[in-house]
């Protein structure tokens, strides 16, 4: 033992006791298939919520992920929008300045 006692453990093996252990098994074998179905129930229901749970993050992950993907796209698009403005601006400037050139050439 670990703590350095000695216990011996009595075994009781009257015929009677046995006899009426022996008659008892039918009877604890079947109390533990009703705890290995219980316990296989419950190992199920958590393994369903753990699957509902992960599909649910995953949905949440996508979802925010495209969220941001399409705040990006817009912010972009914004961006190209004002160089294109830019862009535009210049190509009056230049063509204004060409005509003012050739009228004074």
């Amino acid at each position: 033992m670990a703590d350095g006692s000695n216990k011996e453990v009595e075994i009781d093996t009257s015929i009677g006791d046995l006899k009426s252990r022996e008659e008892d098994i039918p009877g604890r074998l079947n109390e533990m298939y009703e705890l290995l179905v219980h316990v296989k129930r419950g190992q199920d229901t958590l393994r369903n919520v753990f699957d509902d749970k992960i599909d649910s993050l995953r949905r949440d992950i996508i979802s925010t992920i495209d969220d941001k993907i399409k705040a990006v796209k817009v912010d972009i698009d914004l961006s190209f929008c004002d160089i294109d403005d830019r862009i535009k601006t210049l190509e009056n400037n230049t063509k204004h300045l060409r005509s003012l050139h050739n009228l004074i050439v």
